[in-house]
């Protein structure tokens, strides 16, 4: 390889290194978001929401495919953002608790 080309790649290397050290650890709580979105989307695809789910409903069905919540509460902030984005319509139910339907 020529020395010219080997020590540009060797720079840039150590620039990218510098800037991912740089960088926070961990996914950004967006990222997260996202994903669950992504997730509500395709379980809305599947029928899932069909019939009306609680959000213990929707946290057990999480589990069964491996997303792991402990809490209902970590939920609420993707499922509000669901129905904000129109991937999820919800409503009170006679108890007086949110479900969740397409």
């Amino acid at each position: 390889m020529d020395e010219g080309i080997r020590k540009i790649l060797e720079d840039h290397e150590a620039r990218l290194q510098r800037i991912e050290a740089a960088l926070p650890k961990g996914k950004a709580p967006r990222q997260i978001q996202t994903g669950l979105l992504a997730l509500f989307q395709k379980l809305r695809e599947d029928g899932f929401f069909s019939q009306e789910k609680t959000d213990k409903e929707i946290l057990d069905k999480l589990a069964e495919k491996g997303r792991i919540y402990k809490r209902v509460e970590s939920l609420t902030d993707s499922l509000q953002r669901a129905t904000q984005q129109e991937i999820l319509k919800r409503k009170k139910n006679a108890k007086g608790k949110w479900v969740y339907y397409a």
